[in-house]
């Protein structure tokens, strides 16, 4: 889950690409349209990784005026897709290798475990996404957390299932048939997929993050008062951002501080 300091929640994840340990999320989250700050410091709870189970769970703070100064902050004004350096990896074993904390990241909370990440050979370009294959979003959907109360820990994120539902080639957005809420911003968006008509095993890849639902707009007219009523609904259709344009981000970020 990720908090700005006075500002809004969501939520996001962890690569690894190249010597670098980013938190990838909506830009939305933690930018304006014009990429912008909305606050000067974030608040990361997520739970750690240790020996192929879950560890504790951890808080982390990053200072996103520090990232913005340095460099290390990528968005895109025609993507709804953000990243943030927030460490350098030092070993070619990206699973085994200790960190530099760059932009004031550090550990407030929680000792067993490692912090989780995807590599970037777990992540799937737009051209080769298929429509019509079975996709999952994972996030904290925390509006759902507000409306029955402690039911749910919000602290604890949700896996929803669905499925690649189309893609718009002039804009480059992937659009899946999967409700997601308040909360779900910046959490990633996972295609289930096999490589072949022989392959019995199913393979699974980021293929961006969520950015927006897709309202059902319903209006009622009564023509004898006059009155018209317009509702607006959760159409279970959703926006996802495509990961690769991080990618391309990074690397022009990266040439510009060289």
């Amino acid at each position: 889950m990720i908090e700005g300091v006075n500002a809004g929640a969501g939520s996001g994840f962890f690569l690894t690409a190249g010597d670098g340990l980013y938190l990838i999320t909506a830009r939305h989250v933690i930018l304006d349209s014009q990429c912008k700050r909305a606050c000067d410091n974030l608040i990361l709870r997520f739970w750690l990784w240790h020996k192929e189970r879950v560890g504790d769970r951890a808080e982390y703070k990053l200072n996103l005026e520090e990232a913005e100064n340095q460099g290390y902050l990528y968005c895109g004004t025609d993507s709804d897709i953000a990243a943030v350096k927030v460490a350098t990896v030092n070993s070619a074993d990206k699973e085994a290798g200790s960190l530099t904390p760059l932009c004031g990241f550090q550990r407030v909370s929680g000792t067993i475990g490692m912090i989780f990440n995807y590599s970037e050979t777990a992540t799937k370009p737009y051209d080769e996404v298929a429509v019509g294959n079975e996709a999952f979003t994972i996030g904290y959907p925390l509006s759902l957390s507000a409306s029955i109360g402690s039911a749910l820990d919000i602290f604890r994120p949700l896996l929803r299932k669905g499925l690649v539902a189309g893609k718009y080639d002039d804009r480059k957005l992937i659009v899946i048939d999967c409700p997601v809420y308040k909360g779900n911003s910046g959490g990633p968006v996972i295609e289930i997929f096999r490589c072949g008509e022989h392959c019995h095993k199913n393979h699974f890849k980021i293929i961006g993050v969520v950015s927006e639902f897709v309202p059902l707009v319903q209006r009622w007219a009564d023509d004898y008062f006059g009155d018209v009523r317009t509702e607006r609904s959760n159409s279970g259709y959703s926006i996802v951002a495509p990961i690769d344009a991080v990618f391309g981000l990074s690397k022009q970020h990266e040439a510009n501080r060289t």
